[in-house]
């Protein structure tokens, strides 16, 4: 399957992908140290063509709005505003895919350590444990924990795709993971607003 022809886009003014990706990375490895263990979310394929559907029907459409707005609601301690989003995320997922996003964002939000002072994050953990039937959207989970951080949304938002793609495709090499990581980007129309050089 060819990789869409990005014009002007990060693939083709940065061949050297795998250097320009390394502050998401680290970013990733902060806000989620549990990265590498962490279950699929909502990418289920096996293939780059379903990668690239997952980039234009899943990213696009639903996780990069969310992404977006629920970075903002948790730097602003708005966590009622951060919790009405899961139902915007559940109603444009299969039920299989809600379950899989549920259980890695409670994953995370209960396996680590809550930073000193961080009332969002305590405020979505008490939640958690005081029902545990109760899920929270790894998107939502992740955002959280990169406002407790005070990463800006572009690093926010590309280490999260990272997230996505790592689980997915474990044993690609980084240049590969940069590659998936630019098709998602160039879907959701942010190549424009994104300046990896400046990362």
């Amino acid at each position: 399957m060819m990789i869409p022809n990005i014009s002007g886009s990060y693939m083709k003014k940065a061949p050297n992908s795998t250097f320009l990706f390394m502050p998401y990375f680290d970013a990733l490895r902060l806000a989620n140290p549990l990265y590498d263990t962490l279950s699929r979310a909502t990418f289920h394929g096996t293939t780059e063509q379903a990668w690239i559907l997952w980039s234009r029907n899943i990213f696009r459409k639903i996780l990069y709005p969310v992404l977006q707005q629920s970075i903002r609601f948790a730097a602003l301690g708005q966590t009622e505003e951060l919790k009405n989003l899961e139902g915007q995320i559940s109603r444009h997922l299969s039920a299989s895919t809600q379950r899989t996003s549920l259980a890695s964002g409670r994953h995370l939000l209960l396996s680590l350590t809550v930073p000193r002072g961080e009332r969002v994050l305590e405020k979505l953990v008490r939640g958690l444990q005081a029902d545990p039937s109760q899920g929270c959207h790894l998107a939502l989970a992740y955002a959280a924990r990169c406002a407790a951080f005070h990463f800006a949304p572009p690093l926010c938002i590309t280490s999260y795709v990272y997230q996505e793609a790592w689980t997915a495709f474990p044993s690609s090499p980084d240049s590969k993971l940069s590659e998936y990581i630019a098709i998602a980007l160039y879907e959701a129309k942010w190549e424009s607003q994104v300046d990896f050089r400046a990362a």
